[in-house]
């Protein structure tokens, strides 16, 4: 299964809503490779779309994680 693929249109359909930051770490420690995904959204006035409010912050262990929050999401 191809989980990126599923993550980009999920965050199409999400992009009517919310503008949002995927941010994707990596860490190294003890030989040990580790992975954190960062979701930032952000919701922009009605009134005014330049100006942008800070929404929320949900970190994730891996893209299976991602994967169900947005289907909640949506």
């Amino acid at each position: 299964m191809n989980f990126k693929r599923y993550i980009n249109m999920l965050l199409l359909q999400l992009s009517n809503k919310y503008y949002y930051n995927l941010i994707e770490m990596k860490t190294y420690k003890k030989g040990k490779k580790y992975n954190n995904i960062k979701l930032v959204i952000y919701k922009y006035d009605e009134e005014d779309k330049e100006e942008k409010h800070y929404y929320k912050t949900i970190e994730f262990r891996n893209e299976r994680e991602l994967l169900l929050k947005l289907k909640e999401m949506v």
